[in-house]
């Protein structure tokens, strides 16, 4: 029934026959459901069928995996069918499994949904202690799991995440936690609570480069309140040092509307070579919009004239290694 392709089938019938089939033959309906259901559903019905198979046949299954994951359509239904159906079957031989892939997008995929499985059936702290459990013989490995980890945690909950930060972010494997936990966090919508939380902790290259990024996020959600937040704390009679990297990113996005306001909070930029090139951005774009104005700025501005002739000498618009400039 189910391989007559030309029925009408709704996605909750082609979700209830793919697993009715695959209670019977979970191999039938999982190369149906990979290989010939409707486009429109060929996710529903891997999801249905393809775990269930796992579950009864992992080797058999996985060969096939390793084929349907080449295709678009399939490819991330299949990641989740696998885990799924293992992670039913036996979360340790999944886990071992998935430690011997090789490090890439692949591991990281499953990775995210094997955890996913763990907070929804054990909770954060059995995640943790499972990622604590990760013996430092494979320190990329390591470093992979504890990452997943801080992508989880946001989520699912807020408080534990702060806790793996405490753990593990200034730990061997705490590369980029910190940032991570900060964008996720903002990407939920909590960019100003994001930004206060990394101003507390400890200055470092990274920390910066993680404040300009929740402040990008944060002003593509909200630009208003992002703005009215950046002029307020900046406003205070002595500003926070912390607050650097946001001006960085602020003049970005004033640019659009104001490049004379623009530069004014580069020029409040600490260090000095990403102060320059940021001003050096500005300018170039300022040109291509409003040449006699930005020539007005440029004449009197604090970079060399040497400086000053290399970007009067660039043709209007966007020019190679014009990009925004590294926070």
């Amino acid at each position: 029934m189910l391989e007559d392709r030309n029925r009408n089938l709704s996605g909750a019938e082609i979700e209830l026959l793919a697993r009715f089939w695959a209670l019977h033959e979970p191999e039938a309906a999982s190369r149906w459901a990979a290989e010939k259901s409707p486009v429109g559903y060929r996710l529903t019905a891997i999801l249905a069928a393809f775990p269930l198979w796992v579950a009864a046949d992992p080797q058999a299954a996985l060969a096939a995996q390793r084929v349907w994951e080449g295709q678009e359509t399939a490819r991330d239904a299949v990641h989740i069918g696998l885990v799924r159906g293992w992670y039913a079957r036996s979360p340790a031989e999944l886990t071992d499994f998935i430690r011997k892939l090789e490090k890439g997008f692949a591991r990281q995929r499953m990775l995210a949904i094997y955890m996913r499985l763990l907070l929804q059936d054990e909770g954060p702290d059995a995640l943790m202690r499972w990622a604590e459990s990760i013996s430092d013989d494979d320190p990329d490995y390591a470093l992979d799991v504890y990452r997943q980890v801080a992508v989880a945690l946001p989520a699912f909950d807020l408080d534990a995440a702060f806790r793996w930060c405490q753990a593990h972010c200034d730990g061997p494997h705490g590369g980029n936690l910190r940032s991570i936990i900060a964008l996720r966090w903002a990407q939920r919508g909590g960019g100003r609570e994001a930004l206060a939380w990394l101003g507390s902790a400890p200055q470092s290259q990274e920390r910066d480069r993680s404040l300009a990024s929740v402040f990008d996020e944060w002003a593509r959600q909200a630009p208003e309140a992002a703005s009215a937040w950046i002029e307020a704390r900046s406003a205070a009679d002595d500003p926070e040092p912390w607050l650097s990297p946001v001006y960085s990113s602020y003049a970005v996005l004033r640019m659009q509307d104001s490049p004379a306001e623009a530069v004014e909070w580069a020029a409040r930029v600490e260090d000095e070579t990403a102060r320059e090139q940021l001003l050096i951005w500005i300018a170039k774009r300022w040109r291509a919009q409003d040449e006699p104005a930005a020539e007005a700025w440029l004449s009197q501005s604090p970079l060399s004239e040497e400086t000053r002739e290399r970007v009067r000498q660039l043709p209007g618009g966007k020019q190679p290694g014009d990009e925004k400039p590294a926070d």
